[in-house]
């Protein structure tokens, strides 16, 4: 089964070696992970999605997150299938005064328009 936890570290350039060196030692299976650096902050911010066989499994994997050297919490999220993202694609039909002369979309400032009442 898939889950997802968030995993929030201190500001070091090495958390996203130690994170892949115990998934990699531990034999994880993982689906998906998104790491961003929050500068801000001082922090990692880690999203992780792994593919665990049991609820003891996920424990484990929990705990031993938990003692990583620089990890501030690790939260179980959910299922995979709870946060699933899905494309939305949406067609534009510009109004013909939105182009140009050159026949290309100009640059509209966000939150204005070109329209005319």
């Amino acid at each position: 089964m898939d889950r997802l936890l968030w995993i929030l570290t201190v500001d070091d350039p090495s958390v996203p070696a130690r994170l892949c060196s115990l998934l990699a030692k531990r034999s994880v299976a993982v689906a998906e992970m998104h790491l961003v650096r929050e500068p801000d902050a001082n922090r990692w911010s880690i999203h992780l999605s792994v593919c665990v066989d049991s609820e003891r499994e996920m424990t484990l994997l929990v705990n031993r997150l938990h003692r990583l050297v620089d990890v501030v919490t690790v939260l179980p999220v959910g299922s995979g299938a709870d946060h699933l993202r899905r494309p939305i694609f949406r067609t534009l039909r510009p109004d013909a005064t939105d182009f140009g002369d050159d026949d290309s979309l100009g640059a509209i400032p966000c939150g204005t328009s070109r329209r005319r009442a």
